[in-house]
């Protein structure tokens, strides 16, 4: 399942060109996308790049979408949610380029539940423990929406307005804005979520953990 609750994502809206309201007509960024396998035999992450959702519905023409997953326990939740999450934002009508910051998170609110949902009937079918975090942002113009469930995090590089000092600017030109909340279960509203649902957060080798009602972890 997703790891998190899909009721608190945490959209993130935000001009990025000062005194930019409007979409330009060209594109403002460039995607790319790097992944390290890490000590496991295979790669249980998955990420998602779409330059276009106008290319699904007409409504978004203009709209990206990014999307990252940090499988967990397997690879099968996250390839579920890299095919069926941005059909279900497409095809919401909250999501197109004149929504507001609202609307956009209640659609991402919406389309997580959805997706996690339809994910756990196969989970129960199939008997999979697999799972996965889910960082999206939806980047229209010059502003961006950002969205996840779990410890997945957004960090925007951003050129500071004010001024810098020579030395500042070799050593940092730009700097860093967080864009997204961490779920993890030492954060008092995630281990309430948890422990509602009969579950139960350890410590195990000085990180917080999730323990289910029914399997080892939640």
């Amino acid at each position: 399942r997703l790891i998190g609750s899909p009721t608190t994502c945490s959209p993130w809206e935000e001009a990025l060109v000062p005194g930019v309201s409007q979409p330009p007509s060209e594109p403002l960024v460039a995607i790319g996308a790097a992944r390290a396998r890490g000590r496991r035999q295979y790669m249980e992450d998955r990420h998602v790049i779409v330059q276009d959702l106008g290319l699904i519905d007409p409504r978004l023409a203009g709209t990206q979408y990014l999307c990252v997953l940090d499988g967990h326990g397997g690879s099968r939740c996250a390839d579920f949610m890299a095919a069926d999450l941005h059909p279900r934002l497409a095809s919401d009508m909250s999501t197109t380029g004149a929504a507001s910051a609202d609307e956009v998170r209640t659609a991402f609110r919406r389309c997580f539940a959805a997706s996690d949902s339809a994910f756990l009937q196969v989970a129960q079918l199939e008997a999979l423990a697999d799972g996965a975090t889910a960082l999206c942002l939806l980047l229209h113009g010059a502003v961006a929406h950002v969205a996840n469930i779990g410890d997945t995090r957004a960090v925007l590089a951003r050129r500071p307005e004010a001024p810098q000092t020579e030395r500042a600017m070799r050593e940092r030109e730009c700097e860093a804005v967080r864009l997204s909340v961490d779920h993890k279960p030492d954060q008092l509203a995630e281990r309430s979520r948890v422990e509602a649902r009969g579950g139960s957060v350890k410590i195990l080798n000085g990180c917080a953990r999730v323990v289910g009602p029914h399997c080892p972890t939640m």
